[in-house]
């Protein structure tokens, strides 16, 4: 393979001293680097790709350390130069720290939901360890869970934004409980039950006055077959308005948004 063919000099060889902030340095001792506690969990499958990449054709891009060798960015590098034994060219930037992780990847691609999420919660943040632990129990998307805590079908663009800076406050941990609990109730008659556009349109029915949840699930024991996969929120809000009102003389309710003024999907 052709880098292991590269020539290294001596100079490479050692680790050189670390109290040259900015520059870039080049080491093959991977023990001086730590992983900084809040940064995003490894994922495996990145570090294969990159692997893979490196094995074809080595190009050293640096990764950027804090003055205690916390890797502030390019863990995913560090850990494929390592399997290969590559040397780890490096960077100093002396007083970083995990918010600069956060503001270097708040607006890139790289981080998802799940990497703020687990951030916050190795940081102690209440609300998110919260937030974490009740997807684990009910096992809901991300968004779902967020809606849930939040009381909210969708999560708009300042409320996802609170959230990648630390500041997602729960409004009621007792109603989110409930209302998942609810949807659990359906799991037997949907195997969708926990779709992120159906879970949505539950949310929205939790929130009308005249949505009576048993009327629901005992309309769901005869008419089940008609709950499929739909697209969106408001093709399931018409297939539910239908299977709650079946055979219905009283209690009959509309969901669909012709007949209510909900938010736009």
């Amino acid at each position: 393979m052709n880098f292991l063919n590269q020539t290294i000099s001596s100079s490479m060889l050692r680790s050189i001293p670390k109290s040259k902030e900015g520059k870039i340095l080049i080491t093959y001792d991977y023990e001086i680097f730590k992983r900084m506690r809040g940064n995003r969990i490894l994922n495996n499958s990145h570090v294969k790709n990159l692997v893979k990449s490196m094995k074809e054709k080595y190009l050293p891009q640096p990764i950027t350390v804090n003055q205690d060798m916390e890797i502030i960015d390019g863990q995913h590098r560090f850990a494929a130069a390592e399997e290969l034994n590559l040397p780890i060219y490096y960077q100093i930037i002396d007083g970083a720290s995990i918010g600069d992780v956060q503001r270097l990847n708040t607006n890139t691609k790289d981080w998802k939901g799940e990497d703020y999420l687990n951030m916050f919660c190795e940081r102690d943040f209440d609300d998110y360890l919260i937030l974490k632990h009740f997807i684990k129990e009910y096992k809901f998307s991300l968004q779902t869970t967020m809606g849930l805590l939040l009381n909210k079908p969708s999560i708009d663009r300042a409320e996802k934004n609170d959230f990648k800076h630390g500041n997602f406050k729960i409004k009621s941990v007792t109603l989110a409980k409930k209302n998942a609990e609810k949807m659990l109730q359906i799991k037997p008659y949907y195997n969708g039950w926990n779709r992120r556009a159906f879970n949505k349109a539950m949310l929205m029915l939790f929130q009308n006055a005249d949505y009576n949840h048993p009327t629901f699930i005992k309309k769901l024991k005869y008419c089940s077959h008609m709950l499929q996969h739909k697209l969106n929120a408001p093709i399931y809000l018409a297939t539910i308005e239908e299977i709650y009102n079946f055979n219905s003389k009283t209690d009959y309710i509309y969901l669909t948004r012709r007949k209510y003024n909900y938010e736009e999907f």
